[in-house]
């Protein structure tokens, strides 16, 4: 099944664009009537089932609008999936498609992105406006443009030491530095479902679905170098992703 989650933002200050993206979950266990598929319970199937039926009507309720009804479907597939997970541990689909239900969760829990040209700012100025920004989004993504790195760098730091994700993304050919700060439920859901999208990388080396899904989370937190690599790793895999390929295009051509 491929779901369609929320677009995908890269962000720059000068160039805002959306480039809509996929974050794939299993239908069927890879590798058709296999090992894999002789393992798996009857408890194990219907929770594999009940937790893709929990996390496809949580979408719908957040397409809809239905803001809360979908963060309770999230929270219910992620308990699902979590004891399917105590039964097969090291099952590769199960884990992404958990790191896809955070996904969605961070998504759903996010406020509007905030953005901010501080291209022109003093390191005092900036602080001010990062300080500002900190108390106006309780949950969801701060981006800040900025000409001198080491500013970004020292607004970053305070990110983090305050308990906030902070990465630093260099555009416009590195002439100026896209600074991301993540907080609140937003954080704590896209770590969770990156957890979860390295863990099914490692248990299934050749699982295009968790290479795209990790590039396509690492694209919204801002690591689009990470992002490319794991894209390009996903259509390594699978070549014919007429898809993704249209999607790597779009990201090089907008980071030149």
């Amino acid at each position: 099944m491929k779901v369609q989650l929320s677009t995908i933002i890269a962000v720059s200050i000068c160039l805002l664009f959306l480039i809509p993206m996929v974050i794939y979950m299993r239908t069927h266990t890879v590798g058709g009537i296999g090992s894999d598929k002789m393992l798996e319970s009857e408890e194990f199937r219907n929770l594999r089932e009940e937790g893709k039926s929990l996390a496809q009507m949580g979408m719908k309720y957040y397409e809809d609008g239905n803001r809360d009804k979908a963060l309770e479907l999230y929270d219910k597939a992620i308990q699902i999936y979590r004891q399917a997970l105590k039964i097969r541990p090291e099952n590769a689909e199960i884990h992404n498609d958990l790191g896809a239900v955070y996904y969605n969760l961070g998504e759903a829990v996010s406020e509007p992105i905030w953005t901010d040209d501080l291209t022109r700012s003093s390191l005092t100025e900036a602080m001010d406006k990062l300080q500002n920004a900190l108390r106006e989004v309780e949950s969801g993504i701060i981006v800040l443009t900025f000409k001198d790195r080491q500013i970004a760098e020292k607004l970053g730091r305070v990110a983090v030491s305050q308990g906030h994700y902070a990465h630093i993304n260099p555009v416009e050919g590195g002439e100026e530095f896209d600074l991301y700060v993540i907080k609140g439920r937003t954080k704590e859901a896209f770590l969770k479902a990156e957890s979860e999208f390295l863990k099914a990388k490692l248990i299934k080396e050749r699982y295009a679905p968790a290479y795209r899904n990790l590039g396509a989370l690492y694209m919204r937190m801002g690591r689009w170098d990470e992002a490319v690599q794991n894209l390009e790793l996903a259509l390594r895999i699978e070549p014919y992703d007429k898809e993704l390929r249209s999607y790597l295009q779009q990201i090089k051509q907008r980071s030149r």
